[in-house]
């Protein structure tokens, strides 16, 4: 139950988030993640 709100409050502040500031550096940093994951996994 506690969950749910702390899942909702998280989904609440990244639209907040997303709103103010470009969604650039996120996808930025998730190729980066993806790609030192993948070299991980694959090595």
């Amino acid at each position: 139950f506690i969950s749910f709100f702390a899942a909702w409050a998280a989904l609440v502040f990244m639209m907040k988030l997303l709103r103010s500031v470009s969604f650039t550096p996120y996808v930025i940093y998730r190729l980066i993640l993806g790609s030192i994951l993948l070299v991980i996994a694959y090595s």
